[in-house]
């Protein structure tokens, strides 16, 4: 009896998946040690009862800046699932630094924050000891992570150190088509890399990024463009920035400033101060003393002008405008701001345009390019993640395929007004 009681226990932690998220491989964790004085779970048994699309949804970096060192045969592992609000990081080499360590950031939605732990095996891959787990945010974690806890990801369409580092496409990069290939040929039989799973490598040799078809990327689902499940550097990049766009824009909304300053910011935030040039905007720049949006952020306190960006170093300098603002984080931010800004104002009601990205996707069906279900899926995924304001951090006309999508862009026109009454209504306060 007693036999069959331990085997029972044995299966269940075998067989038994694990949610993918920090609270409940700790649980997992301490349930086992409690059941196994001495002993504890291995990274690799963890791994394997992870849910599936979990699994299936992950980055290489074969050149990492963090504390887990990589390489091309042993790349760091970044899993992020169909939403990353909980995204979990391990290596391969137990001569790279951190090798006894899983890494977690995770984004909660309800309370809004942004949040860095680790959990350590001290034996490493043993199962022998305890394993420990780190206080919310700890020093390690917030020397690169912090002051602010922000998420570190380049911007489109360069990702320096993974894999697909030239917009997901492993032949523009010299080497890593070949490095790839034979990381394959050993992550079956690895005793940790054997827990990813690849989906779509019928579809794609070289899932889960893109191949190069006719000088082009391209897969059999269609044009590059909409096949995201060809696409883990982009998703990973554009879930990332709504989720430090909701963060920020919790912070700025419970400043004691923001009702006195909510137009202004909304003007700065748009891009009225350089898009639509005119004495409106001078008007402004003299009566606010500030320049752009992340100048203006610092009225709000010092945490909400920090982590303004994914990137870090000189490309953070920039807002690269990927339509439909995709991967803007200024874009995602007044997603976010606008309606707690506006609220009931039925007078700037008519900017507000946000748009699903999952219907602007679809409609490509109209103009030969496919789009499969799994894809829309995360296209879906995408839109439950934040809202994109479409028009409203544009340019002010519609691209080609806003055109096409009859996707609800302003006009240049209504962007000047829209600009005039957010400068009146500051101006007036």
């Amino acid at each position: 009896m007693q036999m069959k009681r331990l085997v029972s226990v044995l299966m269940l932690y075998v067989v038994a998946p694990i949610p993918a998220d920090f609270d409940s491989i700790r649980r997992e964790i301490e349930n086992y040690e409690l059941e196994h004085p001495g002993r504890t779970l291995t990274v690799e048994s963890i791994l394997a009862r992870l849910p599936e699309n979990f699994r299936s949804s992950f980055t290489l970096m074969h050149t990492s800046e963090s504390l887990q060192r990589s390489s091309f045969e042993a790349p760091r592992v970044i899993m992020f699932g169909q939403d990353a609000r909980t995204v979990m990081a391990f290596n391969g080499d137990p001569q790279h630094s951190s090798y006894a360590r899983l890494e977690f950031a995770t984004f909660d939605p309800l309370s809004q924050d942004i949040a860095f732990r680790m959990i350590e095996f001290p034996q490493g891959d043993s199962g022998n000891g305890r394993a420990a787990f780190s206080e919310k945010n700890p020093p390690l974690c917030m020397g690169c992570h912090g002051p602010t806890p922000h998420y570190i990801w380049a911007q489109y369409a360069q990702w320096p150190g993974s894999y697909g580092s030239r917009d997901d496409v492993l032949d523009l990069a010299e080497g890593e088509k070949s490095a790839f290939q034979q990381f394959r040929q050993i992550a079956g039989s690895h005793a940790r890399y054997k827990s990813l799973l690849f989906p779509y490598d019928t579809l794609s040799p070289v899932a889960p990024y893109r191949p190069l078809q006719d000088g082009r990327p391209g897969t059999d689902r269609g044009d590059y463009k909409v096949a995201i499940e060809f696409r883990p550097n982009f998703r990973l990049g554009a879930l990332l920035m709504r989720h430090q766009a909701q963060a920020r824009a919790a912070e700025i909304t419970r400043s004691s400033e923001f009702e006195s300053h909510r137009y202004g910011f909304l003007f700065y935030l748009a891009g009225c101060h350089d898009r639509f040039q005119s004495p409106l905007a001078s008007a402004m720049n003299k009566a606010t003393g500030k320049q752009n949006h992340s100048d203006y952020a610092a009225l709000f306190g010092p945490s909400p002008s920090q982590g303004w960006h994914l990137d870090k170093g000189p490309e953070a300098l920039r807002d690269y405008d990927y339509s439909p603002g995709l991967n803007s984080f200024r874009a995602g931010l007044l997603g976010h701001i606008w309606p707690l800004a506006v609220g009931d104002d039925e007078s700037l009601a008519a900017f507000w345009k946000p748009i699903r990205i999952a219907d602007y996707v679809r409609s490509f069906d109209t103009i030969g390019f496919k789009v499969s279900e799994e894809g829309q899926a995360m296209w879906e995924a995408l839109d439950r993640e934040g809202p994109i304001p479409s028009g409203v951090a544009g340019s002010g006309e519609a691209d080609n395929y806003g055109k096409i999508s009859k996707t609800p862009m302003l006009t240049l026109q209504q962007g000047l007004e829209m600009c005039r009454m957010l400068a009146q209504k500051h101006l007036e306060r």
